[in-house]
């Protein structure tokens, strides 16, 4: 099994459809589900975006999708899926994330992620990767997800790790 990373490009867009209708990837992440018109949207917004987006590949098939997300000068975030719910629970997203932590790390000095309390396998990967948790984070205004799990790794934690 060769894994990869590469550049999303506009013919993705057809596993993004199809990723964000599976309704488990949907209550572990943002709790709603958005029409096609919505999805097609915000994949246009990903293509625009100045952060780096990528497909997550087992043997060149797109299987997910991860990003590196500019928050600050200083920190990014790291949102990830396994859209292909067969290649969940693999070891998969973890490498996708080390991956990503090398390259942010070049340039920031934290790495920000939000997970929904209920998803404790992705939570149980942040921590293995040496995320720590902040606390909880309370959105008043998201009845699909009212809140969330904050968590971050540093740059001088990861290079302790590294070691």
């Amino acid at each position: 099994m060769k894994l990869g990373l590469r550049k999303l490009k506009i013919s993705d867009k057809k596993y993004f459809l199809k990723w964000w209708s599976d309704p488990y990837l949907i209550k572990m992440t943002s709790g709603r589900s958005e029409s096609a018109v919505t999805l097609e949207k915000y994949f246009k917004l990903l293509l625009k975006s100045k952060d780096k987006n990528f497909l997550i590949l087992i043997n060149k098939k797109p299987i997910g999708h991860i990003a590196l997300v500019q928050k600050s000068k200083t920190i990014f975030r790291t949102p990830i899926i396994i859209g292909e719910a067969k290649y969940r629970g693999q070891g998969i997203g973890t490498w996708a994330l080390t991956e990503i932590l090398k390259k942010g790390f070049k340039k920031y000095k934290v790495a920000y992620l939000e997970a929904r309390p209920e998803n404790k396998k992705a939570i149980e990967v942040y921590k293995n990767l040496g995320y720590q948790k902040q606390g909880i984070k309370f959105y008043k205004n998201n009845s699909c997800q009212p809140k969330v799990v904050m968590m971050k790794l540093t740059k001088i934690d990861w290079n302790k790790k590294a070691e």
